[in-house]
């Protein structure tokens, strides 16, 4: 005779028990999954995008403005303050 049993068959104690742990388990399972794939998309995927795509157009702005100066179209002063700009 087991502690648990009341004589209702295999859901006794210990099949409650084996319920509740499996459903923890996928409750923690799903839980962490979620965390991970938030966690995962936001950090990474925008952040890098987004970081990447600012150097880029930095680079290609600073090219500008360098050219724009060998070429005599702007004066040292305004490079300066130009280039400022773009470092922000």
């Amino acid at each position: 005779m087991n502690w648990y049993d009341n004589g209702n068959g295999m859901m006794n104690g210990s099949g409650y028990a084996i319920f509740g742990l499996a459903a923890m388990f996928i409750f923690f399972g799903i839980l962490a999954w979620v965390i991970v794939k938030m966690v995962g998309h936001d950090s990474h995927s925008g952040a890098h995008h987004d970081h990447s795509n600012h150097s880029r157009n930095s680079s290609e702005a600073l090219d500008h403005l360098n050219m724009r100066l060998a070429k005599g179209e702007i004066q040292p002063e305004e490079y300066t303050i130009l280039k400022s700009h773009l470092s922000k």
